[in-house]
């Protein structure tokens, strides 16, 4: 018998040493591995950390946007059986934290002031029906932009079986990191 197929899988060195914690720099990049926990810094300054997030970050490869050609529900779909996930926690420090806050709360308030437009603008009568009507659109719209900007903590690259990448990470926030050699992904 040659292969036990029982035993744990075997460690294969071509993946390189990496930082013991888990959590290393690959260029402007952010690496992980799945479960490690991330520096407690501010994403954005490196500085002590006063608000920390818990998110879940979702990825698939580009290609299966094509899907989208035969409609948003097949992608709909698709998109949630292919899905890769992980889950982190980062933290902000109180500059940061506030700022985010405070542009998600504008964010959301532009949504809400563009839907009362938009009700009002369909009780009023006239030419200011339309323009209501269209500037609580563009409202509306427009907030859930900024929402969609505003809100992720990080820009996901690439999640595989056992790591993840990320992008919108500060550079000094990185520098205290070590170097990961890099190329080491598999899928």
């Amino acid at each position: 018998m040659t292969a036990n197929p029982y035993a744990p899988p075997a460690v294969d060195s071509r993946l390189g040493v990496f930082d013991p914690t888990g959590v290393w720099r690959d260029g402007d990049h952010l690496v992980w591995r799945l479960g490690a926990q991330w520096p407690d810094r501010c994403l954005r300054c490196n500085g002590p950390v006063t608000r920390r997030y818990r998110r879940e970050l979702y990825w698939h490869a580009a290609g299966w946007y094509l899907v989208l050609l035969l409609g948003p529900i097949p992608y709909i779909v698709v998109a949630l059986l292919v899905r890769r996930r992980t889950r982190i926690e980062v933290g902000l420090c109180r500059e940061h934290a506030d700022a985010r806050t405070n542009r998600l709360l504008a964010a959301w308030g532009a949504f809400v002031l563009g839907l009362v437009a938009m009700v009002s603008g369909c009780s009023a009568r006239g030419g200011s029906a339309a323009a209501q009507l269209l500037g609580g659109l563009a409202l509306v719209l427009g907030g859930l932009v900024a929402v969609a900007v505003v809100g992720p903590l990080v820009r996901v690259v690439r999640i595989d079986r056992d790591q993840a990448r990320a992008a919108g990470v500060a550079g000094e926030y990185l520098d205290d990191l070590d170097r990961g050699s890099g190329g080491a992904w598999r899928v």
